[in-house]
């Protein structure tokens, strides 16, 4: 049996058939995934699957070992609940390992501190199939968990950084930055070993912000110096009855989530993303999805940096628009 979702609606698919239903999840429970609306308007709330889903994605954990500002993690009851994915869980998608291509053990936390993330790769030990994929903010990459990750079939990784320096990364993050400089440096270091390619397959994030925005190219260039190729960047994204009251106080750093958006200060945002953009081209980064961050007309929107076939997409249950995806 494997279960897919879509924002906060669930399915299973078992024996060939697909039902459908809906379930809070914690972390996703604000609105109706569209995708699941049009699937069971189209099917109804039963139908034959043709195939088998070949990615599962399954949210192992909300918790996590940081609070940033502009995350629920970071503001108080944001992450009422905070847990692991059940036993029962991890293991039906260790019986799916034969039927699946790809899993993603992701969520709104940090994957690696879950038990079930570990069961999960150490399963995958040696085999080319199925691949793995995940976000991490890098500071449990230690050498011991890089060495077994590196024994999985490890595909892509994204690393949320959101700063280029260490006074920012303080501020917004909570944290050393020195130990996810570490990690990803190690990380990257691995894969070139793994599999002889001069560029890992990982990618650093940054989400956007008026404290941050001025950073981007110095965060292209971080990229760079530690052998990352991909970086994505993002802004703030939370629904507006989230915003009114979200004011996180660290030190002598006030963040006020309305305050610190860009979309109303399109120009001052444009001007930093494209000096992000020069940099990149100057020194052969990856910038994915630049298009959605610069305000509609701008001409920089025809710009086509250097792309890669196996470039990381940034996988998260509330993306609006995504695809179905897998879950047990």
């Amino acid at each position: 049996m494997l279960c897919f979702f879509a924002g906060i609606d669930v399915g299973i698919y078992t024996k060939g058939r697909l039902r459908y239903f809906t379930s809070m999840l914690p972390t996703i429970a604000e609105s109706v995934s569209r995708n699941m609306q049009q699937v069971w308007m189209k099917y109804g709330p039963e139908t034959e699957a043709p195939l088998a889903p070949e990615t599962v994605t399954i949210e192992i954990t909300t918790r996590c070992n940081l609070s940033c500002v502009m995350c629920p993690h970071g503001i108080e009851g944001g992450m009422p609940i905070k847990t692991d994915a059940p036993d029962v869980l991890v293991q039906s998608i260790l019986d799916s390992i034969d039927i699946v291509k790809e899993i993603h053990p992701t969520g709104v936390g940090e994957p690696l501190m879950a038990q079930g993330f570990w069961k999960i790769i150490d399963a995958m030990g040696g085999r080319k199939e199925p691949s793995i994929a995940f976000h991490t903010n890098g500071i449990l990459l230690t050498q011991r968990n890089v060495e077994r990750l590196l024994k999985t079939s490890l595909s892509r990784v994204n690393v949320s950084v959101d700063a280029a320096t260490e006074m920012t990364y303080r501020r917004v993050r909570g944290a050393d930055m020195r130990k996810t400089i570490d990690g990803i440096s190690r990380l990257a270091k691995g894969m070139v070993e793994k599999s002889g390619s001069n560029i890992p397959n990982i990618s650093m994030s940054m989400v956007l912000m008026r404290e941050t925005v001025e950073e981007a190219p110095d965060f292209v260039e971080l990229a760079h110096s530690l052998g990352v190729r991909f970086v994505y960047f993002e802004h703030l994204t939370e629904p507006q009855f989230k915003k009114d009251h979200w004011v996180v106080e660290r030190g002598n750093f006030l963040f006020n989530y309305k305050e610190q958006e860009l979309f109303d200060d399109a120009e001052y945002s444009d001007v930093h993303i494209i000096k992000a953009l020069d940099k990149a081209d100057e020194l052969g980064v990856v910038i994915e999805g630049y298009e959605v961050l610069l305000s509609p007309g701008n001409k920089h929107h025809d710009r086509r940096p250097c792309r890669d076939g196996s470039l990381l997409q940034f996988y998260t249950a509330q993306a609006p628009g995504m695809d179905v995806q897998i879950i047990d």
